[in-house]
C-alpha cells in the first residue's frame, strides 16, 4: 500500500484511538471527518476512561516518577499516547495541580538531588500533553537545555570517577560506577535525561529560537556518538551533598544503536526493556530530523520493514509493543493504543500507526550540522 492507503486502512479498521490519532496527526483536514465526534468517541472508550481517574494527589517523588499505573509519568504517557492533548476539558482538569505545583515551585532552590530531576519530568511531559505556552513548562526546559548543551558540546565521555576516593558506598550499590559528582551540583545532572528529549522535542519546534535548535542538535550528535551509547545501562550512582549514594538510570540508550536487533525476535539475547523501548525511542528520537538521517535510524526503520505483510501492513512481534500492568511508560512498558488487544488484528493496526508516524517527517526539521557514531 502507499502512505495514503494505509491511512484509510488505518481509519477504517481500527478503534477509536488509532481512529483519532490518524485523523488528527496523519490525515489532512477534511470536512468528511468529524474530528468533534471522534474526540467524543475516544473519551468514551474504556483506556481512557480507566486512565483519566489514575492522576492522583503527590507529595513524594514516588507519586510522580515509577512503574505503578498511578504515577504521573505513567498516566500523562499513556494519556498522551492515547490522543489526550492540552483542551480536551477533563484532561485539563486533571492536569491542572500538577501545572500549579510546577509554577510554584519552579524557581525554588532544590532541597533534594531529584527536585530537578522531579520539575524536568513534569515539564517534559506538560510539553508533550501541548502546555508549551506555559512559562515554568518553558523555563525548566530551557534550563535543561542550557545545562546539558554546556557539557554536550564538550564532547566528553569521562564521566565517571573511582569510588574509592569518596565515601564507602551501599553494598546494594557494588559494581556499580560512581558518576563525577562535579556533574551533578544541586541534582541538575550535566548528562541528557531521555526525559529532556521528550521534553526539548516538545517544545522546541514551537518555541524554540534558532541558538536553541543548534544547542539541541549539538546534545543529539552528543547521544548518537558510540561512546555514549557504550555507558552503562542507565548511568550509575550519584552522591548527594549529604553524602548519601542514589541510583540514577534514564539515559538516552538507543536500542539496536550498538548490537543491531535479529531478524529473528526469538534469538535476541537482549534485556525485555531492549524490544519493548524500540519503536518508542525511534518516535522519540526520530523528531529531530538529524536523527532521521543517522545510519541508526535509517537500519532501524529497515529491520521494521521486515515485518510489512502480504497487503502492505506491518505486523511487529507482540515483544515490541508490550502493554503491562507495573512497567515504565519509558521503557516502552505501555505502548497498547487498541481497546482490545487479544487479536491478531489490534497488533497489525498498532504496528502499522507507529510505522506510518515513523516515516512520516519530524517537527524539529532543523539541522545545520550532521553528526555520525
Amino acid at each position: 500500500m502507499n502512505h495514503r492507503d494505509l491511512v484509510e486502512w488505518l481509519f477504517t479498521n481500527s478503534g477509536p484511538t488509532i481512529r483519532y490519532r490518524t485523523a488528527t496527526e496523519l490525515m489532512a483536514p477534511s470536512k468528511n471527518v468529524d474530528v468533534v465526534q471522534l474526540r467524543h468517541e475516544l473519551l468514551q472508550s474504556e483506556p481512557v476512561k480507566t486512565w483519566l481517574i489514575r492522576f492522583v494527589p503527590f507529595s513524594r517523588l514516588n507519586d510522580i516518577h515509577g512503574s505503578k499505573a498511578t504515577t504521573f509519568e505513567s498516566v500523562m504517557g499513556k494519556l498522551t499516547d492515547l490522543g489526550l492533548r492540552r483542551g480536551v476539558a477533563p484532561f485539563d482538569q486533571q492536569t491542572m495541580p500538577y501545572r500549579e505545583w510546577l509554577k510554584d515551585n519552579v524557581d525554588r532552590p532544590p532541597k533534594h538531588i531529584f527536585d530537578i530531576f522531579t520539575r524536568t519530568l513534569i515539564a517534559a511531559f506538560l510539553a508533550r500533553a501541548g502546555y508549551v505556552d506555559e512559562p515554568a513548562v518553558g523555563k525548566v526546559l530551557r534550563m535543561r537545555l542550557e545545562t546539558v548543551y554546556d557539557f554536550a558540546r564538550q564532547g566528553r565521555c569521562d564521566v565517571y570517577v573511582n569510588p574509592d576516593s569518596y565515601p564507602k558506598m551501599p553494598k546494594s550499590f557494588k559494581g556499580k560506577r560512581l558518576i563525577d559528582p562535579r556533574l551533578s551540583l544541586d541534582g541538575n545532572l550535566q548528562l541528557p535525561w531521555i526525559y529532556d528529549i521528550v521534553g526539548f522535542s516538545a517544545y522546541l519546534p514551537e518555541y524554540g529560537n534558532e541558538t536553541d535548535q543548534e544547542r539541541a542538535n549539538t546534545v543529539i550528535c552528543y547521544i548518537l556518538n558510540e561512546q555514549y551509547q557504550r555507558f552503562p545501562e542507565g548511568y550509575g550512582i550519584l552522591l548527594a551533598k549529604n553524602r548519601t549514594y542514589y541510583a540514577m538510570g534514564w539515559s538516552v540508550s538507543l536500542p539496536g544503536f550498538v548490537n543491531k536487533l535479529s531478524e529473528d525476535v526469538s534469538t535476541q539475547e537482549v534485556p525485555p526493556w531492549i524490544l519493548g523501548a524500540f519503536v518508542q525511542r525511534l518516535a522519540i528520537m526520530g523528531q529531530f530530523s538529524i536523527v532521521r538521517k543517522h545510519p541508526w535510524f535509517i537500519n532501524s526503520l529497515n529491520h521494521l520493514e521486515g515485518f510489512e505483510t502480504e497487503k502492505g501492513t506491518y505486523l511487529f512481534p507482540r515483544s515490541y509493543l508490550p502493554e503491562k500492568a507495573n512497567g515504565y511508560w519509558i521503557t516502552g512498558a505501555r505502548m497498547g493504543l487498541e481497546d482490545n488487544r487479544n487479536t491478531k488484528l489490534a497488533i497489525e493496526l498498532e504496528s502499522t500507526f507507529w510505522m506510518a508516524k515513523l516515516k512520516t517527517g519530524c517537527p524539529f526539521d532543523y539541522a545545520t550540522i550532521s553528526c555520525y557514531a
